[in-house]
């Protein structure tokens, strides 16, 4: 198991965010969703304890997690 380098926990998962965009036709009174896709320009991996950002490609969370 990890620790988080922040508050010390032992870990054993991140929590990852990334950032979806979407494409929407706005008609004046309602919207409708075209399509979404997954932005490369955002990926965050942080500690389910303690909430910080640990690391911001899967390549060094992987490396932190089979450690």
């Amino acid at each position: 198991m990890s620790e988080c380098p922040k508050c010390k926990a032992k870990i054993a998962h991140l929590y990852e965010y990334d950032h979806v965009e979407r494409r929407h036709l706005f008609t004046g009174d309602e919207y409708e969703m075209l399509d979404e896709w997954a932005s490369d320009n955002f990926c965050e991996f942080e500690c389910p304890v303690c909430r910080e950002v640990l690391f911001y490609n899967e390549r060094d969370a992987k490396k932190f997690l089979t450690s």
